[in-house]
């Protein structure tokens, strides 16, 4: 059984769909008001945390958090996320930009608290947050971890009593390349000729469900005896938005490589159903950028602008230099 919230008609860059923020909701181990934030226990490598309510104060929590502070706040814990193993793999290969790059998860606060394969324990649930949506079944050991990581379709999620919402990829925006012109710089007394370095950029907007659960209900196969639970929850329609951010070297006679500029800046300033929203970050010291930007109750986003740019001391003079794209759109 579930509960459904219907939202009123929008629509996300020129699709429609709908949704409406609840008065109330009933969520399942919902955290007191004025309750001081505990941390999340680590079982078999996944954070447990102990309801829904909790899980979200931490995932507002990790929107807030530097690079730097998250890598400290999950060494503490001696946790591993998604997104601790995407980043660690920066540099080591050689990603495109069409569409072949990606974080296996719905946006990168979501990867932040789930383990490598995408799970968390919460409350008496077990999620797994992919790229490719949400899973939810009832039950938080690590049986159902695996029942999540093992099944891939339909029918199998029927089988198992697995809720799954899928997300879906409303909008891509890939810039064109900002490129820097050949320049002569030092380095270390030696003398590099003909290096040009370019920055490459994607936008990516997508429609998820968030599944907020609110218990369970059981079910006693009359034949093995078995008991088996699905559970009840609210539907709440959302969309993300993220970007990312890839700084290129290419020399002469060489193979392109990823770097790190000094910084990487984007911002960005748009409307959600007529309200002005903005969002701004500088991350330093790697060779990429990947960021949420937003992620809310879907509404008609229009008059995107984003100039999103990678700064860098490079030549003789030591002066900053850019190189910057810009996202710009209406609806």
């Amino acid at each position: 059984m579930k509960k459904t919230i219907i939202y009123s008609l929008i629509v996300l860059l020129g699709i429609t769909f709908s949704c409406q923020t609840p008065n109330m909701i009933d969520v399942e181990g919902e955290t007191p008001s004025g309750e001081v934030l505990t941390q999340p226990q680590l079982r078999n490598g996944i954070l447990s945390f102990r309801s829904y309510a909790d899980f979200k104060a931490h995932f507002e929590k990790m929107e807030k958090m530097s690079d730097n502070e998250y890598e400290s706040w999950t060494r503490g814990l001696g946790f591993r996320s998604m997104y601790s193993e995407f980043t660690a793999n920066d540099g080591q290969s050689t990603p495109k930009m069409n569409g072949t790059i990606k974080l296996n998860s719905i946006n990168v606060t979501y990867a932040r608290l789930s383990d490598t394969t995408g799970i968390v324990f919460i409350g008496k649930n077990t999620f797994q947050f992919t790229y490719d949506g949400i899973k939810l079944i009832a039950g938080n050991s690590v049986k159902q971890a695996n029942v999540l990581r093992n099944t891939k379709n339909e029918k199998e999620y029927r089988d198992r009593g697995i809720v799954f919402s899928a997300a879906k990829i409303k909008q891509i925006h890939t810039s064109p390349n900002a490129r820097y012109p050949s320049f002569t710089m030092q380095q270390n007394g030696n003398r590099i000729v003909n290096t040009q370095r370019y920055l490459d950029a994607k936008l990516e907007f997508k429609e998820y469900t968030e599944l907020i659960p609110v218990g369970s209900t059981c079910d006693t196969d009359p034949f093995t005896g078995e008991v088996r639970c699905t559970p009840d929850y609210i539907a709440v329609s959302k969309c993300t938005g993220t970007a990312l951010l890839i700084y290129w070297e290419e020399r002469l006679f060489a193979n392109r490589k990823r770097v790190s500029p000094q910084r990487f800046e984007f911002t960005c300033n748009f409307k959600v159903s007529g309200v002005p929203k903005s969002g701004y970050f500088i991350q330093s010291g790697a060779g990429q950028l990947y960021y949420k930007f937003y992620d809310d109750v879907n509404g008609n986003i229009s008059e995107f602008n984003g100039p999103a740019s990678a700064k860098d001391y490079y030549d003789v003079s030591g002066a900053l230099e850019n190189s910057e794209t810009l996202f710009a759109f209406t609806n």
